[in-house]
């Protein structure tokens, strides 16, 4: 779990060199504002080893967080970074996705608000590894999603899929996207 309780002030929570897996990570608590994001980034003192997460990150109804240089791969059950609900004001800035269950990243809200949502400068291969029917780089239900100076490939690696897979995927209720 990544704890931070709401901030009133920048808060940092740094992901340490090496593996981290579990049976999935949830943030808990969120920014208060734009300048008071949560940053979530590897640590700038750890060198060496990469800062590997092997697991779904998980958030629900979260504001105002920055996920930054991170390393996503081989996770073999879920999406890679799942944002539901009311989440938004979300940051994906220099990530890498590599060999994800089902959607590298994933946003799903049933009443289709999800401002702020920036993807930038961040890799997605190897999506949709198994036999999911979920197999999409980016599948993103909601309004305001910008991406930019990103790469997806091969996106829906699902044979199941039957050629209904895709880079980006933006579900119904959206009034904006660049």
């Amino acid at each position: 779990t990544l704890q931070a309780e709401t901030a009133s002030q920048p808060v940092y929570l740094y992901v340490k060199k090496g593996s981290i897996s579990s049976t999935g990570m949830t943030v808990r608590g969120s920014g208060s504002s734009d300048t008071n994001r949560i940053f979530v980034t590897v640590d700038p003192t750890d060198s060496g080893a990469a800062h590997i997460i092997t697991s779904t990150i998980y958030m629900s109804s979260k504001t105002y967080l920055t996920f930054s240089g991170l390393t996503i791969q081989n996770v073999t059950s879920g999406p890679g970074l799942q944002m539901d609900d009311n989440s938004g004001y979300i940051t994906i800035s220099n990530c890498t996705f590599t060999n994800i269950y089902a959607d590298a990243i994933t946003h799903w809200t049933s009443n289709n608000y999800a401002p702020g949502i920036i993807i930038e400068d961040t890799t997605i291969t190897n999506t949709g590894v198994s036999n999911t029917g979920i197999s999409n780089g980016i599948f993103f239900k909601g309004h305001d999603i910008i991406i930019r100076r990103s790469t997806i490939m091969n996106a829906g690696q699902d044979a199941a899929e039957n050629n209904k897979s895709h880079g980006i995927y933006i579900d119904q209720g959206v009034t904006s996207a660049t």
